[in-house]
Order: structure tokens, then C-alpha cells, then sequence
């Protein structure tokens, strides 16, 4: 009587994945979802830009104020 090695990988049967009852985009809740997502990617950018430029405006008063010597504590440029 023959002995044989057990296969290394055990047999499993394949099966198929059930098809999609529709494509990706293609549903009213997919095109909603998509839509929501680039609004609120949009919303950040709009407040992104708002920070930076509100920024931008405290750091060039900062600097005008440390250049013209109004800072307690700061010192003299001049």
C-alpha cells in the first residue's frame, strides 16, 4: 500500500460573487453619497483659503507692529 503526501493547499471549491444589483455610481444613493462627499470637500477648501488668508493678515501685522516698536516686550527693530 502507497502512501501519498497531502496536498499542501486544501481544495476548496470556487464560487462565484453574486453581480452587483447595479454598477458603482450608478444608484440615486451612490450619485447622493459622491455629491455629499465632494460638498464637503469643497466646504474645507472654502474654509482652508479663509484660515490662510486670515493668517496671512495677522502674521504682516505682527511683523509691522515688531517693525515699528509697538510690542511690549519686543526687541527694537531700529
Amino acid at each position: 500500500m502507497a502512501v501519498t503526501d497531502p496536498p499542501l493547499v486544501p481544495r476548496v471549491p470556487v464560487t462565484t460573487p453574486a453581480a452587483p444589483t447595479a454598477p458603482l455610481g450608478i444608484s440615486a444613493a451612490a450619485n447622493a453619497s459622491i455629491d455629499a462627499y465632494l460638498g464637503a470637500g469643497d466646504g474645507m477648501a472654502r474654509i482652508m483659503g479663509l484660515t490662510l488668508m486670515l493668517c496671512s493678515v495677522l502674521i504682516v501685522l505682527i511683523a509691522a507692529a515688531w517693525a515699528i516698536g509697538v510690542l511690549p516686550g519686543a526687541v527694537k527693530l531700529f
